[in-house]
C-alpha cells in the first residue's frame, strides 16, 4: 500500500493512505463542522465598548446616512414614563455619540417608530407616544441639522412596524394599532414626496418583526400575531417587485429544510440585527411567550441557512439597536426585562475571532 509524507508540529511521519483519512477526519471532528451545534456557537466574539451617550432606552429607531450611524427616540422608563425625540450621531473615531438637534416639539416624543435613509437624509416616523399609535413621518438633513414635516404615512398609523432602504428608497411596513396587525407595505418617494403601495408581505400580518437588507434586497423575519410567533422568512427584489419565501424557521421535521437541525428558536420579536460580509446577525429579542433572548443567529443567503454563534455576552435583550461599521457589528442600548432595565451599553461583535471566554 502506497505511504504519504505528513508534517506534523515539525515531525514527518509516514502513514498509509487509510491513515492519512483517519487522521483528516479527525481533526475536521476537532475544528468542528456546520452540522455541530456546539462548534457553531463559539465562533465570534464580543466586546464592551464604551456606553451610549444618548442614555439608556429602549425601542430606538437607527439609521444611517453617508456612513454616520444616527439614534433617535425611544422609551426610558427607568424612573418615569419618558417617551424620547432627541438625535445623537455616532463618531466611531472617538468612540463617543454627538447630539444633534431634536426632533421639533409637535413631533410627539415616541417608541416603536421605525427610520430608514435615502438621498442622504434620515426618516422617521410612526410609533407610539404613550397614548395612540402614530402615522407622522419626519425627515432630517445632516447639512443644515433641521428636521421637516413630510406626508404622513399612507397606512394606518401603527408601532412596531419594520423600515429599510433599498436603491436609495425607504421602505416601511406591517406594524400594529391596539386593534389589529399589518402586513402592508408602502415605499417612499421622496422626488413626489408620496407613499407608494407595494405588494404586501406575504401570509400573515405581524408585528416587531426584525429586517436586514442583503445585496439590494430587503428581509423581513419572525414578529408576533395573536400572541403566537412567526416563523417565517421572506424576501423582497425591488426590481421584480415581488417577495420570496425562504426556508421557514420552524425546526418541524416536516417540510426537511435546510434549518431543521435541532433549533426551534429564531422566530422572536424586537431582535436586533447587521449585516457582516453579505451575512446577517439576529441578536436578541424574545420569544411569543419568554424573556429577552441573549442567541446570536448567523443568516447566509446564498445557502438559505441559519447557525447558532457565540450567544451575545451582554446579557438577554430585547428592543436594542444593531448596525455595522466595516466588519464589525454593534448591539446598543434596548431592555434586559427588569423593572429598571432599560439600558446605554454598546457591545461589538467580531464575526472571525473565536470565543475566549
Amino acid at each position: 500500500m502506497d505511504r504519504i509524507s505528513v508534517i506534523f508540529k515539525g515531525v514527518k511521519l509516514w502513514l498509509t493512505a487509510a491513515a492519512v483519512l483517519s487522521v483528516s477526519l479527525f481533526f475536521a471532528s476537532c475544528n468542528g463542522s456546520d452540522d455541530d451545534p456546539e462548534a457553531n456557537e463559539i465562533q465570534g466574539e464580543w466586546y464592551q465598548k464604551s456606553s451610549v451617550d444618548a442614555g439608556a432606552r429602549r425601542e430606538a429607531v437607527l439609521f444611517t446616512i453617508n456612513d454616520n450611524i444616527y439614534i433617535s427616540t425611544g422609551f426610558n422608563g427607568n424612573n418615569a414614563k419618558v417617551f424620547l425625540r432627541d438625535l445623537w450621531v455616532y463618531d466611531a473615531g472617538i468612540d463617543t455619540w454627538l447630539p444633534r438637534k431634536d426632533m421639533p416639539a409637535e413631533a410627539a416624543a415616541r417608541s416603536s417608530a421605525v427610520a430608514f435613509s435615502a438621498n442622504g437624509k434620515g426618516y422617521v416616523g410612526l410609533g407610539f407616544d404613550g397614548v395612540k399609535p402614530l402615522n407622522d413621518f419626519w425627515s432630517y438633513d445632516p447639512t443644515t441639522d433641521e428636521w421637516t414635516r413630510i406626508k404622513d404615512f399612507e397606512g394606518d398609523a401603527r408601532y412596531g412596524a419594520f423600515a429599510f432602504t433599498l436603491d436609495n428608497k425607504g421602505y416601511v411596513g406591517t406594524g400594529y394599532n391596539d386593534n389589529k396587525a399589518f402586513k402592508d407595505f408602502y415605499q417612499y418617494d421622496d422626488v413626489n414626496n408620496d407613499w407608494i403601495p407595494k405588494p404586501a408581505v406575504p401570509k400573515t400580518e405581524r408585528y416587531n418583526a426584525f429586517s436586514f437588507v442583503i445585496e439590494g434586497e430587503g428581509y423581513v423575519g419572525g414578529g408576533i400575531n395573536n400572541g403566537a410567533s412567526v416563523p417565517d422568512l421572506y424576501v423582497y427584489n425591488p426590481t421584480n417587485n415581488n417577495w420570496t419565501e425562504k426556508n421557514d424557521l420552524k425546526d418541524d421535521k416536516v417540510d426537511e429544510d435546510k434549518n431543521d437541525k435541532g433549533y426551534g428558536t429564531i422566530p422572536r420579536q424586537q431582535a436586533s440585527t447587521f449585516v457582516i460580509q453579505g451575512k446577517a446577525y439576529v441578536v436578541g429579542g424574545r420569544l411569543a411567550n419568554g424573556g429577552p433572548s441573549s442567541e446570536n443567529w448567523e443568516y447566509n443567503p446564498l445557502t438559505d441557512t441559519w447557525k447558532k454563534r457565540n450567544a451575545f455576552e451582554g446579557g438577554g435583550r430585547t428592543a436594542a439597536v444593531g448596525f455595522s461599521i466595516g466588519d464589525i457589528g454593534y448591539i446598543a442600548t434596548g431592555w434586559n426585562g427588569a423593572a429598571n432595565g432599560n439600558l446605554n451599553d454598546k457591545w461589538s461583535y467580531d464575526p472571525m475571532q473565536k470565543d475566549v471566554d
